[in-house]
C-alpha cells in the first residue's frame, strides 16, 4: 500500500477508543484523512481484550508505514463494563490475512498511563487538537481533570455517545434501557466531560442507526476488494451484516464527519446525564445543564460514497 506523507501543515487529531470492531474501520479511515496527522492514540481498558486491541492497532498502524504513532491505555475502571461478546470481536480482525501477515513492534506502546498521555500530546502540540472519542469519556476526562489545562489547547471533543429521541441501547439489569453504552459506562466521566468547558460534538444514536451496514455499502467495497482498504473493510464489516437485524457505522461517523462535515447538520442543546437509578446514563434536556453540538441529520448516501471513495484511494 503507498505511504501516506504527513506533515506539520495537518490539524493534530488524537483517538480515544475501546477496541469495537467499528474502531478499526474508524481508526482505519483517520489515518486515510489528508487534512489530519494523527498525534497518538489511546484506548479504554474496559476490563476485558486490551492485548488484542493493542495487537491489531499495530497491525493497522505498520500497515500505513506509521511507527511514529505511540499508543496509551487508560487504567481507570468502567462502572458499567461492556459485556465482553462486544469486546472480543478485534480477536477476528487481527486475523485478517492483510493484517495477520504484519509482523508488530510493541515499542509503540508506551508505559504512560493514558490521561497523562492524552496531556502530553496535547500540550505537544503548536496548535489545538482535535480529540475523537468513541468509547466511554474516562480517558479524556481523567486527562481534563488531572491537566486542566489542557482544554485550552482542545479545539474540540467528537464524541460518538449518547441517545436523543432513538431509544438507549443497554440492556442491563434493573436499567429501564434509555441510555446508551458510551455513557452508562461511566455516567461521571460523561458530566465531567460536558462541564469542562470543551467544545463537544455529540454523535448519537439518532444519527448512528441511521447508517446500518446495508448491502450498497458491502456490493461496493466487495467491488473494490482489489484495493487494501476495501478488502480490510470488508472482512471487519461482513461479520456484522445481518439483513434481518441491522448493525451500525457508529465509531465511523467521526473520520467521515472530519472528512466531509457539511453532509452532518447540528443543533445546540443543554444537557445533563443521569448519575443513577434505572435511567443511570441516560440524557437529559435541561437550562441548567451543559451546552453541546449534536447531530441530527446526516445525508446518509453522501456517508457511504464518501467513505467507499476514500478507502478505495489505497
Amino acid at each position: 500500500m503507498k505511504k501516506i506523507e504527513v506533515n506539520t501543515y495537518q490539524k493534530p487529531l488524537l483517538f480515544d477508543y475501546n477496541g469495537l470492531f467499528d474502531d478499526f474501520l474508524a481508526l482505519t479511515t483517520l489515518l486515510t484523512l489528508s487534512e489530519y496527522r494523527l498525534i497518538g492514540l489511546s484506548v479504554v481498558k474496559g476490563e476485558c481484550c486490551v492485548d488484542p486491541v493493542v495487537d491489531t492497532t499495530l497491525r493497522i498502524l505498520k500497515l500505513f508505514c506509521r511507527y511514529d504513532i505511540q499508543i496509551a491505555i487508560g487504567e481507570s475502571a468502567l462502572v458499567n463494563p461492556f459485556p465482553f461478546e462486544l469486546r472480543n470481536k478485534c480477536l477476528q480482525i487481527s486475523s485478517i490475512k492483510k493484517l495477520a501477515g504484519q509482523k508488530i513492534d510493541n515499542s509503540q506502546l508506551v508505559a504512560t498511563e493514558a490521561a497523562q498521555f492524552i496531556a502530553q500530546k496535547i500540550n505537544e502540540q503548536t496548535e489545538k487538537t482535535t480529540v475523537v472519542v468513541s468509547g466511554p469519556a474516562v480517558n479524556i476526562a481523567n486527562a481534563i481533570e488531572q491537566f486542566p489545562q489542557i482544554v485550552e489547547k482542545i479545539e474540540k471533543v467528537i464524541w460518538v455517545a449518547g441517545a436523543f429521541l432513538a431509544d438507549g441501547d443497554v440492556v442491563a439489569p434493573d436499567h429501564d434501557g434509555s441510555a446508551e453504552w458510551n455513557i452508562f459506562c461511566h455516567p461521571t466521566a460523561s458530566q465531567i466531560l460536558l462541564k469542562s468547558g470543551v467544545p463537544v460534538f455529540m454523535m448519537p444514536l439518532d444519527i448512528t442507526h441511521q447508517l446500518p451496514i446495508d448491502n450498497y455499502l458491502i456490493y461496493h467495497l466487495d467491488k473494490n476488494k482489489k484495493k487494501t482498504l476495501s478488502k480490510i473493510a470488508l472482512k471487519i464489516l461482513q461479520p456484522e451484516f445481518d439483513p434481518r437485524a441491522s448493525n451500525y457505522m457508529n465509531s465511523v461517523v467521526a473520520p467521515v464527519y472530519l472528512g466531509d462535515p457539511d453532509i452532518f447538520n447540528f443543533e445546540t442543546k443543554s444537557i445533563a446525564i443521569e448519575q443513577r437509578g434505572t435511567s443511570m446514563g441516560n440524557i437529559y434536556r435541561t437550562s441548567l445543564g451543559n451546552r453541546i453540538k449534536q447531530a441530527n441529520f446526516v445525508d446518509a448516501e453522501t456517508f457511504y460514497d464518501f467513505l467507499i471513495k476514500q478507502l478505495k484511494q489505497f
